[in-house]
């Protein structure tokens, strides 16, 4: 890595730490889950510049395209419906989904859920699958 990408990691990692979404999910401390969800790595000194712009692209309100191995679905809007969706089922709870959903939120549906209630239960719902392997 030449010293300029040092510099501009540097750069992205304070902008990431300083952020308002970040101290919203560090004061839920979900922070660590934020990033295994996504990259699987839970500290951001692992990564590198494409996941650290997705997440500021995700932060500033974009959708992040995801430069990991996995290359992850984007996580809005319709795409976390398909999220929520296919990690109840893979941890089996397809059949409870509606009382996970009310414990996480206090809705009773994915329709009522805003963009963040369903970043939580997606989050909530990769707990889960990773304590379960």
């Amino acid at each position: 890595m030449t010293q300029k990408q040092k510099m501009y990691r540097n750069a992205l990692l304070a902008k990431i730490h300083t952020h308002q979404k970040y101290k919203e999910i560090k004061a839920n401390e979900a922070w660590e889950d934020f990033l295994f969800s996504r990259f699987e790595e839970e500290s951001c000194s692992k990564l590198g510049i494409k996941e650290l712009e997705s997440i500021l692209t995700e932060f500033n309100g974009g959708i992040a395209g995801y430069a990991n191995k996995y290359d992850r679905a984007k996580t809005f809007g319709d795409a976390q419906d398909r999220k929520i969706i296919f990690l109840s089922e893979s941890v089996g709870l397809r059949v409870f989904l509606s009382d996970f959903i009310y414990r996480q939120c206090k809705k009773r549906n994915l329709e009522e859920c805003s963009k963040k209630e369903k970043t939580k239960i997606i989050i909530g719902l990769e707990k889960i699958k990773r304590e379960k392997r």
